[in-house]
């Protein structure tokens, strides 16, 4: 499903989360998703590392809403992508980023009971 957020000056960036989202957000960044959100905290020093964290996942999830090559991504590839925008862009809309991937992680269909 692809979603959207609406970062300052109105500017719209598509976004799409999914089971390969945490994988590609490795792939390139080196660091695990999943791991990072299961230990952060209310320290500050997490949420300015959640900070980068928000517009880091943000360039996957665009990249991938926008049937990018997702094997041939660099480093490069989010420096210029990171020009198109505000310094505090993905920042102040990190809650939607996140939901939007923690909605991704939520299953589908519900488990089937078991009869007696």
């Amino acid at each position: 499903m692809i979603n959207k957020i609406t970062v300052s000056g109105g500017k719209d960036v598509k976004l799409a989360a999914n089971a390969a989202t945490p994988f590609r957000y490795k792939q390139l960044f080196n660091k695990d998703l999943l791991r990072i959100f299961r230990d952060s905290s209310e320290d500050e020093t997490e949420n300015v590392m959640l900070a980068d964290v928000c517009t880091e996942l943000a360039f996957i999830m665009n990249r991938q809403a926008e049937g990018a090559n997702m094997n041939a991504l660099s480093m490069d590839d989010f420096y210029t992508w990171l020009e198109d925008y505000e310094a505090m862009d993905f920042v102040m809309g990190a809650e939607d980023i996140i939901n939007i991937y923690l909605a991704s992680t939520k299953p589908s269909v519900d488990a089937k009971k078991n009869p007696k």
